[in-house]
């Protein structure tokens, strides 16, 4: 969903709060009421946790808040093609929103994953809301648009015969540059 906003809160309780909660319940004999209005949880999900700890003796195995059902790649994956498209900002070759999309199946299918939607299957790329949450999520990092025209004086001038001169007058004036700047800054 495009621009889903929460209406309740549940499910937003951090880690360090539950087990703080469950702490004072089982260490402390306080009541689950108490403990979860101090720690700002819900008392019945903090009876649920409570029972866990009783039973397993930890709450190691106990996952905390929602889980992304619905993710596609791993965080380390998303890392990945963050850390791919901001290469390819740097170097000229910006990615518009539907090479995006066709990047993102193709790393799916080449990864194995198994929850790739049906949809992605039947268009070949992403759908455009998963393309508009990465982009909602990565918005500091990356900048998915439309990249600029090239100039028709830089289009003409970029031409087999400028190009091949180009090279000699590089080669005879190179040792000196690197004379001058020999780290290339």
């Amino acid at each position: 969903m495009r621009h889903y906003k929460r209406h309740t809160e549940r499910g937003t309780f951090t880690k360090r709060a539950m087990t703080s909660a469950v702490e004072l319940v089982i260490q402390n004999g306080c009541s689950i009421r108490k403990a979860a209005k101090e720690n700002g949880v819900n008392y019945k999900t903090l009876s649920r946790y409570v029972k866990i700890k009783s039973s397993h003796g930890t709450l190691d195995d106990a996952s905390f808040g929602y889980r992304k059902v619905r993710q596609v790649f791993s965080d380390s994956l998303e890392s990945m093609l963050v850390d791919y498209l901001v290469y390819a900002a740097r170097i000229f070759h910006g990615l518009t929103m539907t090479e995006l999309r066709i990047l993102a199946y193709d790393l799916a299918v080449a990864n194995n994953i198994d929850t790739i939607p049906f949809t992605w299957c039947e268009h070949k790329m992403a759908g455009i809301e998963w393309a508009q949450s990465f982009k909602e999520r990565h918005k500091h990092e990356i900048a998915i648009r439309t990249p600029e025209a090239t100039s028709i004086q830089r289009m003409t001038n970029f031409n087999h015969h400028n190009v091949n001169s180009f090279f000699p007058i590089l080669r005879k004036h190179l040792p000196e540059v690197l004379v001058r700047n020999p780290f290339g800054m």
